[in-house]
């Protein structure tokens, strides 16, 4: 067996007992079971959805905005809002 060691702040060794305390398991045990049943984020992918979606809303604002200096119904703004409606159904594998 292999050894792993992390630091924590009190608070968190405190909060790392208690849990454990409460399911009655060891310190050793919530922390393999935390970790081996946890997702892990891929921030790159996180930071490029986020970027894709200010993207869209940059999209969305500038259709809005010239909606509105229209004034009147406009096949193409409903057109454009129907394509940012698609990106985020693209992003969020909708369909």
């Amino acid at each position: 067996m292999k050894t792993v060691s992390a630091k924590v702040t009190d608070e968190e060794y405190l909060k790392i007992k208690s849990i454990a305390k409460q399911y009655n398991i060891s310190t050793s045990e919530l922390i393999k079971q935390a970790v081996f049943n946890a997702e892990v984020t891929d921030n790159k992918a996180v930071k490029s959805l986020a970027q894709q979606v200010q993207k869209i809303g940059h999209n969305f604002n500038q259709i809005v905005k010239y909606t509105h200096y229209q004034k009147e119904y406009n096949p193409l703004a409903k057109s454009a809002l129907h394509e940012v409606w698609l990106d985020i159904g693209g992003l969020l594998n909708v369909k």
